[in-house]
């Protein structure tokens, strides 16, 4: 509780808190989605069933206790406005949600603004056809953060996180202000294709994404078939104002992208501070000919890094 000139304010954590706090504990003694959640001795049994107390833009909270597990065979819809998911624990005390949905469903789907998940564990697939761990999906959603989540893809799990929006003909609409910060995104067995990936379609554009301090470490899957970080535009979709800071990559092979964008003119943005480990440092990158480099250093295994030429592009924008 913070005390401020005689108000005392609720906190959890550093956080301070707006709204209701709602408790999720699969492991609690008479954990049940018919509990209020209102305290952890009558803790909610399921993240759906947090979400689904909360109500649009009041500030509430879910909280994951230390020890929560999942195992999501039906996608759990994000679709409560102004709502932080925050996972309590370290190390394997961290909240697991571990992939268990059909076909190329994801653990959760996005589909409202104001939101933020924090310090949670997604566990990959071994079956399913292109199973993802986050979709923020349909048009004009924005302040989307993801801060300290681990997402581990096994062989199914084609794409970590996927940027996608609805076509509309009406006009042009944006997907905006998403932000990943500290996350780590780990291949354990070979398949992955990509950690993120924005593919935005017609008239539907994406903007002002941040992907920042993130680590990308695909050693144990050898490699990443299309990129680390990937946009793929069509129909004249755009992604502008694209940053991609103070992050890391790791076993990157040959013919492999730490970012890969295609086509090239529709991107526009900063990549800073970076380094990355890749088996060829010459096709590590293709970018777009209107992304800017300040600090971006390829290296080869026993190698030294060459550092790019700061503010110009490496490589030739894809056809």
């Amino acid at each position: 509780m913070l005390n401020i000139s005689g108000i005392k304010l609720p906190m959890i954590g550093n956080h301070l808190v707006g709204g209701n706090v709602y408790f999720v504990d699969s492991g609690g003694d008479g954990a049940s989605n018919n509990n209020d959640g209102l305290h952890p001795s009558r803790a909610l049994a399921t993240l759906d069933g947090g979400i689904n107390k909360c109500t649009d833009n009041n500030g509430d909270f879910v909280v994951l206790l230390p020890g929560h597990a999942e195992s999501v065979s039906t996608t759990i819809a994000l679709d409560v406005a102004g709502i932080k998911i925050l996972g309590i624990g370290h190390g394997t005390l961290r909240p697991n949600l571990t992939q268990a949905t059909s076909g190329s469903s994801g653990v959760i789907t996005i589909s409202s603004s104001n939101v933020e998940i924090e310090n949670i564990y997604f566990t990959g697939s071994a079956t399913g056809t292109n199973e993802r761990f986050l979709i923020i999906s349909t048009k004009s959603q924005n302040n989307i953060t993801v801060k300290n989540c681990v997402f581990e893809q096994k062989s199914k799990n084609l794409d970590a996180v996927t940027i996608v929006g609805v076509t509309n003909a009406v006009a042009v609409e944006y997907i905006s202000a998403i932000r990943f910060e500290g996350c780590k995104f780990v291949g354990t067995a070979a398949g992955p294709d990509t950690g993120i990936n924005i593919v935005p379609m017609a008239s539907h554009c994406a903007k002002d994404i941040s992907i920042v301090g993130c680590h990308f470490d695909y050693l144990d899957s050898a490699g990443i078939d299309d990129g680390c970080i990937a946009v793929s535009l069509s129909g004249g979709a755009t992604c502008t104002s694209l940053l991609i800071d103070n992050c890391t990559a790791m076993g990157i092979a040959d013919g492999e992208q730490f970012i890969y964008l295609s086509p090239g003119a529709g991107t526009t943005g900063l990549v800073s501070n970076c380094r990355v480990s890749t088996a060829d440092a010459t096709d590590a990158v293709i970018i777009s000919n209107l992304l800017s480099f300040c600090g971006l250093q390829l290296a080869e295994p026993g190698k030294s890094a060459a550092v790019t030429k700061t503010l110009h592009p490496i490589a030739t924008p894809a056809a």
